[in-house]
């Protein structure tokens, strides 16, 4: 497989979205590292902790993580490479696959990649392990460039198994939907309650146009209650009582008594007084000429004495 270009920034962005899209690289970034990536990485002077959010644009969350076979072999490579093993011994631990065994490196990088590569990218700087990770396909690389850390565009193998995988997806949504199950005859059904009317008892009935007009009735016009209203109606009312004391009087032979006779002679003259008041109303008295004439006086006094005093 053909080598393929590095990126950093934006573009290395990108091309985590194919492998997150594709291949379920997803966030925290696990980079699983060597021994001799963490070795150049001392060499150039980088701290991975820092600059694996700077190469991804972001302050993203990316984590070193290593496997015992690594750091086995880092101390068994004596001094010069104890600085790495040292900060390989401080890193994150993965299990490796082959229990209670120590292989190599690289083996035991590429057994766990092979075995669930989906969720890690592989950090390293050597040549053999990144043409085996190119040819796997799916797997994200990271390694030095330059003095400084860079991201791996897909290769040719994981461009073609993503197109594989796009492929089985649309053939899955194009499947006819599958069969419901058949229903057991022993299971009980649950029937829906179908929506039904109001209450007839809670609801009022409609009136008709025959019901309608017969108990209509008529509404009494309040009269306003005015003080001539309130006593002709006493009047009328006790003249009636009169008059029916009087026939009855007549029928029996018997005469009326002088306190009635009395009493009715009283509310007559209170009724002529107030029908003469409203027929003739108090008039307002004139104002008196002479008053009038006094204070014109005056007026015309103070008007010439305020002309004759002249301004200094």
């Amino acid at each position: 497989m053909g080598g393929s270009g590095g990126v950093r920034g934006p573009k290395a962005r990108r091309v985590l979205e194919f492998y997150r899209v594709h291949f379920g690289v997803s966030l925290p970034f696990n980079v699983l590292c060597d021994g001799t990536l963490i070795h150049f990485a001392l060499k150039h002077k980088l701290f991975l902790k820092e600059a694996l959010p700077v190469l991804f644009g972001r302050q993203i969350a990316a984590h070193v993580v290593v496997s015992s076979c690594v750091v086995s072999e880092l101390r068994s490579l004596g001094e010069e490479f104890s600085a790495a093993s040292l900060m390989a011994s401080r890193a994150r631990r993965v299990d490796c696959p082959h229990a209670n065994k120590r292989v190599a490196a690289s083996e035991c990088v590429l057994e766990l990649f092979k075995a669930e590569k989906h969720g890690m990218l592989l950090g390293t700087v050597d040549k053999e392990l990144i043409s085996t990770a190119r040819a796997i396909g799916g797997v994200p690389i990271v390694t030095i460039s330059s003095g400084s850390l860079i991201l791996e565009t897909p290769s040719r193998q994981s461009r073609s198994l993503a197109l594989e995988i796009e492929r089985n997806k649309r053939k899955r949504s194009s499947l006819p939907p599958p069969k419901p199950a058949a229903e057991d005859p022993l299971k009980p059904r649950f029937r829906r309650r179908k929506a039904r009317g109001p209450n007839p008892l809670s609801v009022k009935k409609k009136k008709t146009a025959e019901s309608a007009v017969g108990k209509k009735k008529k509404k009494k016009k309040n009269k306003i209650q005015t003080p001539e209203n309130t006593e002709e109606k006493q009047t009328q009312g006790l003249e009636a009582n009169h008059a029916n004391k009087s026939n009855a009087g007549a029928d029996d032979g018997q005469p009326e008594t002088k306190t009635e006779k009395a009493g009715i002679r009283k509310r007559g003259k209170r009724k002529r007084k107030r029908d003469s008041e409203l027929e003739n109303p108090i008039q307002e008295p004139e104002a008196l000429p002479e008053l009038e004439k006094e204070f014109r006086k005056r007026h015309r006094r103070k008007r010439r004495s305020a002309k004759s005093v002249k301004p200094e």
